[in-house]
Parts: C-alpha cells; structure tokens; sequence
C-alpha cells in the first residue's frame, strides 16, 4: 500500500471517530438548570466539563440531539426546567441558535416528559417562546407555560411553539403563553400539525389566534380542549388564514376576542372541518362562536357534523358566514343556517343542557358534560360518528349489542345503571 493511500485512510479512521453516527440516541436529562452543550463537538450531552460526571440539560440534550443526525429521543424526568437564557444573536452564543433563547430544534426528536402536571417548562424569564420547530418533532406528556414573545425580531407569532415542520403534540398542556401577533399558544407556518389529548388554555396573542394561528401547512386536532384563550383582534382559541383544518372530539369553551371569531375565525379560502365537537361560552364583540364572512382572499368552507354549537345571550349568532351541514348538529339560535338536506338532520333553537363548567370528566382533557335531560344524546348521525368520545369512552349504547347509538357534541353520554 502506499504511503499516500495509507495516509488517506489514516485520515478517514480519524474522522469517523469525531463525525456524526446518523444512529438515532436516547439521551436522557438530569438537570433542571439551563445551561448549554459546554462541547457540542465531543458526542455527549454535557453542559458543565468541570463536574464529575454528565451534567445534560434539556437545552443541551436538545443541542446534541440537533448536531447528532438520526431521530433522538429525550427523556425529560418530572421537573420544573425554568429557560433563563434570553435570546442573543452571533458569536456571543457561539453560533447555535439553540444555546440561548427559544429551543430550536433542527433534527428529528422526540421530547417524552413524566406528565403535563409533573414536567413543566417555563420559558418566563427567558422572555421568548419556549420551542421553534424546524425538523419533525414530538412532543408528550409536558406542560408549555408563560412562553412569551416581545420582538419583533424573533417572529413575533407563537407564544409558547411556533412549527415550521411536522410536529406533533399528545398529552401537552400549552397555557399562559403569550405573543405579539397571532398564536398565543402555537402558530402553525409549515408543515403537518397534530394534535392530540391535549389542552390549550389561558393563552393569548395581541392579534389573532388566542390559543391556536395557522397561516401555512395543516392542522389536526383530536380529542383536546381550547378554553379560556383570548385574542385582542379575531379568533380567542382559534384562527386559520388559507389553510385546511380538522378537529375531532375538541372542545372550545369560554375562548374571547375582542371583535368577532369567539371560537375561531378564518379567512382567505381556509377550510375547516368539525366532527363531534363542543364551542360553547365563548365571547366576542360581533358573535359567540364562528366568524367565516371574511371572504376578502376567497370564501372560507366550514363544515360541521354532529357539532354543537351553544352562544352565550340571545343577541350574539352562533354563526356568521357560510356554513355546510353535514347533518347531526344542534345549536341554541338559528343562525348557522341548518337546513334539512339530503336527509340530514340538525337542530336549531335548542337548548343542549349542557353543565355550566369544564371539569374533570375522565380522560386526559377537561369536558363539558351533557346532562341527563340533553336533547343532544342519541341525536348526531351515526354514520359519521367517531368510535370514542374526547375523553376515550366508547361511543355504544347499553344493551350490550354493540349498536352505535352517538351524542352530539364532544361529550358522550353515559347513563347510570341501577342494579
């Protein structure tokens, strides 16, 4: 072999040893201090060189798992992991946008907590959001608080996770966010969003999209609740602007907005679709749950199916704007427009029963029950109907023969049996 060969392959060796694996890692964090990676380059998550043993903290798990190609996964114990390293920019945070401010995440990862009561980040003092996604991500089973973005230079939409990728989010408690623009909670700019078991609450954004933005990319929600978010413009839980959007078993209750979209608000040819869901108390100036008029870009689709609908006041229309049917609605007003078409059935001007509060239903979200006497149990469209309710009860009647036999709304009715 030659001299030169030999040399090369010298060098080949040597480089594998320091070059990325591309395996995928479990990297699992220790501390709750926030620190950064102190040497992204030597292959462990380890944010302090002169303590005996490793030191990995969620900024610098997230580090290593961004400079480490393949799909990580990182185990976030219970905690409270407070960020406190504000935003800088340049060399000062050696070049890693991840090192201070938000946490951005550039490779595959999955962030795993103990609990969204039990694993809490909070993003307060750092004055930021919390996550800005760039690369497929899961997140479970944490709490997102007090992200909160006052720069405008930072993007001024989502408060607590802005996606610019595929993320999905189960088990994620997502409250008292807040944000400039649109999103106090999330804003979705590209990418496929889902989200699952999981709670938006108590959010909000100085513009549009209290709880939830969409401007770019799609949005799948199941089985989660919306409430007590507040826009200061349009859309207290929820805004979607040109984009396609499904929410299934979600619940949308006490949301605000200043002006119109109580519930949610589109624009621009977006298109929404609602199967078995519950908007219900929430407030704004010109309605009580869906603003669809804006048609300035293009007339919005909303469709509804076995939704329920219930407006606070006699004054304020559930409804403003086009509104399909597909059968199995029911609201307190007339204003959605239902219609007896193609024998699909809705009610209008009907009191639902529903309880006066969101509570602990069972499940892994808050509900709005029905009660007993509810002209919503047993009236939906079977056909259409999820197999389980937001909180996971199967969706079958009592005789034992299996028969789908579906509530309106999110919340499915189950009676008590005496013996």
């Amino acid at each position: 072999m030659s001299s030169l060969r030999c040399t090369a392959l010298v060098l080949m060796l040597i480089c594998s040893l320091f070059a990325p694996t591309g395996l995928a890692e479990t990297i699992d964090v220790n501390s709750t201090d926030d620190l950064p990676d102190a040497n992204i380059g030597d292959g462990v998550c380890d944010a302090d060189l002169e303590t005996e043993g490793l030191q990995c903290t969620l900024r610098a798990a997230i580090m290593h798992a961004n400079f480490t190609p393949g799909a990580d996964e990182i185990n976030l114990p219970a905690g409270l992991y407070r960020l406190k390293l504000k935003d800088l920019t340049g060399p000062v945070d050696g070049g890693d946008p991840a090192a201070t401010g938000d946490l951005d995440i550039s490779d595959d990862v999955t962030i795993t907590g103990a609990g969204a009561d039990e694993t809490i980040i909070d993003g307060k003092k750092a004055k930021t959001r919390i996550f800005d996604i760039f690369a497929p991500t899961t997140i479970e089973s944490l709490q997102v608080r007090k992200g909160n973005v006052k720069s405008e230079t930072d993007g001024d939409g989502g408060g607590g996770i802005r996606a610019n990728d595929d993320l999905t989010l189960s088990k994620v408690l997502v409250t008292k966010n807040r944000c400039l623009d649109d999103g106090g909670g999330l804003r979705v700019e590209s990418g496929t969003t889902t989200v699952q078991d999981s709670m938006f609450t108590k959010n909000r954004a100085k513009d549009d999209g209290g709880g939830i933005d969409i401007s770019g990319g799609e949005l799948v929600m199941n089985n989660s609740t919306l409430s007590r978010n507040k826009a200061s413009d349009e859309g207290g839980a929820f805004e979607n602007s040109a984009q396609n959007t499904t929410f299934t078993n979600v619940t949308m209750a006490f949301n605000r907005a200043k002006n119109n979209g109580a519930a949610m608000s589109l624009e621009d040819a977006s298109v929404t679709t609602l199967i078995n869901c519950t908007l219900a108390k929430n407030r704004s100036k010109e309605d009580a749950n869906i603003s669809a008029d804006d048609d300035d870009g293009g007339a919005n689709t909303v469709n509804l199916t076995n939704t329920l609908l219930f407006r606070v006041g006699k004054k304020k229309a559930n409804c403003v704007g086009p509104i399909s049917s597909g059968g199995g609605n029911l609201e307190n007003g007339d204003s959605c427009g239902f219609l007896i078409v193609d024998g699909t059935f809705d009610l209008s001007n009907t009191d639902p029963r529903l309880d006066k509060k969101l509570r602990d239903n069972g499940g892994n979200t808050e509900t709005m029950a029905l009660r007993d006497d509810s002209p919503a149990i047993d009236a939906a469209d079977d056909g259409a109907c999820p197999e389980f309710d937001q909180r996971g009860n199967a969706r079958v009647d009592i005789d034992g023969v299996g028969t789908t036999v579906c509530d309106i709304g999110a919340f499915e009715y189950t009676p008590v049996i005496e013996n």
